[in-house]
């Protein structure tokens, strides 16, 4: 018998989220992530990487909370999807600030929305070359001027091809990927060349990434003997760990679990890897 969605309200969680309370995987998966769905405003205005001058913008999200001190050292790089900088790629690097990382968000797609304004327009077509030169810029911003040692990046859509390119570059040391887009050959291709960890959250409902493509995955990264995970996710469609969450129980509980999935990847191998 087939699974049947159930429509829910929004926001159906509330309360305080701690990504390192001693709680068990279930209790923190019941617990609510602050802004997992989007709601609220962005506590940074996006700006000009210093010395750069160039009209390129980035969002920089501060870290706070109570794990400040112990990821002082680390960053978290987040390549957005398609629809580029946003309001809620600008929320979700405010998630992870609040899990104690400096988070900075490349317009690495060329695509900026005003902050308070509403996303308009077809996406851009990707360019690989502009995507590449935001990160290496936002890397050395990371690197030189906040004098990070380690970067996690994470990257939803076609922020996870770019996420992926960067694994075997030496300046990124961990990775997250959901749902990755534009080009299937293009990113069975990358993975081959990874150097890090790398962890991938899917959607059953995307039809890019079928089982025999997802194994097929499984199966090159399994090839570099670097650290893997890979989770799928029931009834959600592509998009689910960067986009709005409200229509479906199984969309709330995927992008909140996706986002743990980050914040424990990150935790393992900042803290307990080489």
């Amino acid at each position: 018998m087939s699974a049947t969605r159930e429509k829910v309200k929004p926001c159906p969680y509330a309360g305080p989220f701690d990504p390192y309370a001693t709680v068990t995987l279930t209790e923190a998966m019941l617990t609510c992530i602050v802004g997992f769905q989007c709601e609220g405003q962005p506590k940074h205005v996006d700006t000009e990487l210093p010395d750069e001058g160039s009209g390129i913008f980035y969002y920089i999200a501060e870290p706070y909370g109570n794990y400040v001190h112990k990821n002082q050292d680390f960053a978290v790089l987040l390549c957005s999807d398609e629809h580029g900088l946003w309001h809620s790629s600008r929320l979700l690097a405010d998630q992870f600030a609040g899990a104690g990382y400096l988070t900075i968000v490349p317009d690495h797609v060329d695509r900026r929305t005003v902050q308070g304004s509403a996303i308009t327009g077809a996406p851009h077509t990707f360019d690989e070359k502009t995507s590449s030169a935001r990160i290496a810029e936002a890397l050395k911003y990371l690197k030189v001027q906040r004098n990070v040692t380690k970067v996690a990046a994470a990257g939803y859509g076609i922020g996870g091809n770019a996420v992926v390119s960067q694994l075997g570059l030496g300046d990124v040391h961990i990775g997250f990927v959901a749902t990755p887009t534009h080009g299937r050959k293009d990113f069975l291709k990358t993975v081959d060349g990874i150097a890090c960890p790398l962890s991938l959250a899917f959607a059953d409902e995307d039809t890019e990434w079928d089982s025999p493509r997802r194994s097929e995955i499984v199966n090159r990264v399994r090839d570099t003997s670097q650290a893997y995970q890979v989770n799928l996710y029931s009834h959600v469609p592509p998009g689910f760990a960067s986009n709005r969450a409200v229509s479906t129980k199984a969309e709330v509980y995927a992008k909140k679990q996706a986002f743990v999935q980050a914040l424990q990847w990150f935790e393992e191998h900042f803290h307990n890897g080489d």
